[in-house]
């Protein structure tokens, strides 16, 4: 009997909707670091994450996964203050495609409206960066609920 995918199938589509989206890493002396992503990609396989992140933010990142591949993942959606955070390995990075742009962006751009739906005006948005992009892929190996209440923390059943 096949094994039940990590990710569930109901989560696939909130994963790829534009949450806010942050990524924890840590360098050789084991200092957390981190930063924001744009987008995320759940694979087929629902064991593998792509998150997108800004091309200027990705050297540190990629310097701490070479070191140590353990890599925490934290998508939120604020307007219902619900969150998940997937901890993995790093799989590996490449440039994000042309193709992958129009997706980058709608998810940023959802992001922007749900930061809107909690009384964050857009213009204090608008400018952000998008492109270019890193992909970066990992193997999810845990998935947590992360929402305010009972089983916060608590490993997703």
């Amino acid at each position: 009997m096949p094994s039940k995918p990590l990710i569930p199938d109901d989560l696939v589509p909130e994963f790829e909707r534009g949450l806010s989206i942050a990524i924890g890493t840590r360098d050789g002396e084991l200092q957390a670091d981190g930063c924001s992503a744009w987008a995320a990609r759940v694979h087929d396989d629902r064991e593998q994450l792509t998150v997108f992140l800004y091309e200027a933010a990705a050297p540190a990142m990629l310097r701490n996964l070479e070191q140590h591949p353990e890599i925490a993942v934290l998508l939120e959606r604020p307007s219902l203050q619900r969150g998940w955070q997937v901890k993995g390995r790093f799989v590996s990075a490449r440039p994000a495609r042309d193709d992958e742009r129009a997706d980058v962006e709608r998810q940023a751009h959802g992001f922007r409206a749900e930061l809107q739906a909690i009384g964050i005006p857009g213009e204090l948005t608008a400018a952000w960066s998008l492109w270019p992009c890193v992909a970066i892929t990992l193997r999810a190996e845990r998935l947590f609920e992360q929402a305010p209440g009972p089983g916060s923390g608590e490993p997703l059943r």
